[in-house]
């Protein structure tokens, strides 16, 4: 399964408006410094996930971008829905793709595929930004944590 950078910069973005939006909406210009994700695309990104309900923005000076729903309730797998079309590991996975392959009525690799996209399923099912919030601030070393934590203000 190929994760595209779209969806990958949709989790970074989600994550650190989580870390960072609990008093003020976080703002593009500093989501961007944050995660390196290039300004004009996480605009896009952003605007995505609004469309979806994820997020809500605000304009304004005191403008920027809070969750939409609670962190525990965002699974990586509404992000992927939300921002790529559904892919399968292979085409022969999609009921909708009939005659896809002749040799499926006798093809054993198929139920070790559908395993496999299962298990990545279920994964991105049950991992929330809640999740990655919590990995993040465990990864953080603490002589770093205040440095981390403290908002990015710019202008």
């Amino acid at each position: 399964m190929h994760i595209p950078i779209k969806v990958d910069y949709a989790v970074r973005a989600l994550v650190d408006i989580c870390i960072y939006s609990n008093k003020i909406p976080a703002r593009t210009s500093d989501i961007a410094k944050r995660t390196y994700i290039p300004k004009p695309y996480l605009s896009q990104v952003l605007l995505t996930l609004k469309k979806n309900g994820l997020i809500k923005s605000y304009r304004g000076p005191k403008g920027g971008h809070i969750l939409a729903k609670n962190p525990s309730e965002i699974t990586l797998e509404i992000i992927m829905n939300s921002i790529h079309k559904k892919e399968y590991f292979v085409n022969c996975l999609n009921i909708n793709e009939v005659n896809c392959c002749n040799y499926l009525s006798v093809c054993a690799q198929r139920k070790i595929w559908s395993e496999i996209e299962n298990t990545m399923n279920s994964i991105l099912n049950q991992t929330t930004i809640y999740d990655l919030v919590q990995q993040t601030f465990k990864l953080i070393p603490k002589s770093n944590e205040k440095k981390f934590l403290a908002p990015i203000l710019t202008e």
